[in-house]
């Protein structure tokens, strides 16, 4: 009963946090397009998907001092532009990466943030009938934001941000590896 009451008083302290502070419960969406660029490599050969992909964040935490937050991050980046290979073209269904892991986020004074996470990804490619080529790869990955938010409401912020991400998959049969940059809009309960 007595570590019920601890959790139970933890969990009101988060909820109980100062408006236009970044203390207590932490949660932050972030939903954008940018460019990815993602390769897969098999002795000498080399494909290359490469363009336009969007990109969706989510991170739920708690602030462990004013202004540093920790948290969980999911992360999904979604790929649907040509496959390059041998200098040909081919239409695919697309790659999708989602990474699940943690990071921390750190806000300055004037509501800058900068924010980094590290985890574990699975990518998920879907050439189409023309490309017979379909797998799921395991490995891991890291997203870097640096962005700035207004306070909109006494515990909402809005704001936009540029991501950074990069991705390595580990197969035996080959490697394959992506990096982006996304433009974001961001939201933030803190």
């Amino acid at each position: 009963m007595k570590k019920f009451i601890t959790a139970l008083s933890a969990l009101t302290a988060l909820a109980a946090a100062e408006p236009h502070t970044h203390d207590g419960f932490f949660m932050n969406y972030a939903v954008g397009a940018g460019y990815q660029d993602y390769k897969i490599r098999s002795g000498n050969r080399e494909m290359e998907i490469d363009g336009v992909a969007s990109e969706f964040d989510m991170k739920i935490g708690a602030a462990f001092s004013p202004d540093m937050i920790v948290h969980f991050t999911v992360l999904s980046i979604e790929n649907e532009n040509e496959l390059s290979y041998e200098g040909d073209t081919y239409p695919i269904d697309g790659i999708t990466s989602i990474l699940f892991g943690a990071g921390a986020t750190h806000y300055t004074p004037a509501n800058v943030f900068f924010s980094f996470s590290v985890g574990f990804v699975q990518t998920s490619s879907a050439l189409d009938a023309n490309f017979d080529f379909k797998e799921k790869n395991k490995g891991i990955g890291l997203e870097a934001e640096v962005g700035k938010e207004w306070w909109v409401g006494y515990e909402w912020g809005l704001g936009g941000a540029i991501a950074f991400t990069y991705i390595k998959n580990f197969q035996k049969q080959h490697s394959s590896s992506g990096y982006g940059f996304s433009l974001m809009l961001s939201l933030t309960y803190n």
